[in-house]
């Protein structure tokens, strides 16, 4: 959840009003709450857990303990130090859904988790999902370009 804006509202990036919810390798990041409280995460009421996931600003939501890395593993900023992801915006980089490219540098590059053990990036088939020592936080895979084709020859 990257670049979104809340004009008038709390939680730009997420606005979670009760429950229990669970973040695993997640970016919330690059988010503004124009008229509210929390510009990457609003929560109301309930738990919210994180683990492994890069969150750019903790401002109005402190449960979300701030660390690069802190105890969960995760990267979080705060309003006075947020944490720049590193993403280009939105766009087509291959594969049935758009993403967020990372850019080099990015604290999202092998951090993340593969609890489910996928093989291949939210982009799909041609896009692996983990190119160095772990995963990348997010859909997408830093690296992870198209394979590259091979001319055959046939005489």
């Amino acid at each position: 959840v990257y670049g979104n804006e809340s004009v008038s509202g709390n939680g730009g990036g997420i606005y979670h009003a009760f429950g229990n919810f669970n973040y695993d390798s997640t970016v919330i990041a690059g988010n503004t709450a124009g008229g509210g409280l929390g510009p990457d995460l609003y929560h109301n009421n309930g738990s919210v857990s994180d683990t492994n996931c890069l969150i750019g600003n903790n401002k109005d939501y402190s449960a979300i303990i701030a660390g690069t890395p802190n105890a969960s593993n995760s990267y979080v900023g705060t309003s006075a130090a947020p944490i720049d992801a590193k993403l280009d915006a939105i766009a087509d980089n291959g594969g049935p859904v758009w993403t967020c490219a990372i850019q080099p540098g990015s604290p999202a590059i092998d951090h993340g988790l593969n609890t489910l053990g996928v093989a291949f990036d939210a982009r799909g088939i041609k896009f692996l999902r983990q190119i160095g020592t772990a995963p990348d936080i997010g859909a997408f895979e830093f690296g992870a370009g198209a394979p590259a084709a091979t001319l055959i020859l046939v005489w």
